[in-house]
């Protein structure tokens, strides 16, 4: 252990730990300026006189916060550990990190140093499964998965969004009513109500078609009267115009 220029330690832009909590951080801050720093922050060389922060980055603001000058820390061999690898145990380790910065990282590990996802869980001494649930929340909608990074959505949240092709719609009404788990399953799982096209009663069904057969006796008589020359073809005629007045009143169809 030894003890060295705060300005001279830089944090790991590799650090996959994204959101910092305010309240955390102020609550640590304090601890440090009651106690002391307890435990050295490890750091390695970077070849240009500065020291990379491996692990420690919340202790290292804390103390630039109090204005310390110096801070303790532990010097790993360069080339000998992967700041990386180790940022990432570290965090994971102290269950600091949410599940995107989880699931972040673990691709991270993938994509750069060509691991297997049961390297990644050997790695950090968890199950395959526990790697690949969280690698699969990254095919989220962006805005669902800024509010599992910031701590609104929790993991058991996340993946039951992974479900539904409205996401980010479920995701914003479970934040803005705090909706438990239980009740957004209970809400992705409820088949969405059709709406039903009303049939038509019998009664109008009968209505309609004592119209159309009445049209028809109509008719028929009309043009009985009519090659007859019979006075009552318009009688007849004006018969028919009411039944279709009648038939548009009732809501039936008078060309039945």
């Amino acid at each position: 252990m030894a003890t060295v220029p705060l300005d001279r330690v830089v944090p790991n832009p590799n650090q996959p730990r994204r959101s910092f909590d305010e309240i955390k951080q102020k609550e640590l801050t304090a601890n440090i300026k009651e106690h002391g720093l307890l435990q050295p922050i490890l750091v390695v060389p970077t070849g240009d006189g500065m020291l990379l922060i491996v692990a420690g980055e919340r202790r290292y603001r804390a103390c630039r916060d109090l204005g310390h000058e110096t801070i303790e820390v532990v010097i790993l061999e360069p080339g000998k550990h992967d700041s990386e690898v180790l940022a990432l145990v570290e965090n994971v380790q102290r269950v600091g990190l949410t599940p995107i910065e989880e699931a972040d990282a673990y691709a991270a590990l993938i994509e750069k140093k060509g691991l297997k996802q049961k390297d990644v869980a050997k790695l950090i001494g968890k199950s395959q499964v526990y790697v690949s649930e969280r690698l699969a929340l990254l095919k989220l909608p962006e805005k669902t998965r800024d509010m599992v990074l910031q701590g609104q959505l929790s993991f058991s949240h996340a993946k039951l969004l992974m479900k539904s092709p409205e996401a980010d719609k479920l995701a914003e009404h479970a934040v803005q009513t705090k909706q438990s788990v239980r009740d957004l399953k209970a809400k992705i799982s409820a088949p969405e109500a059709k709406p039903k096209t009303p049939k038509p009663s019998k009664d109008s069904t009968n209505h309609s078609n004592i119209i159309a057969e009445g049209r028809e006796l109509i008719t028929k008589a009309h043009q009985h009267f009519a090659s007859h020359g019979s006075q009552f073809a318009p009688a007849v005629e004006h018969l028919d115009a009411a039944i279709v007045a009648l038939a548009k009143t009732e809501g039936g169809n008078p060309c039945a």
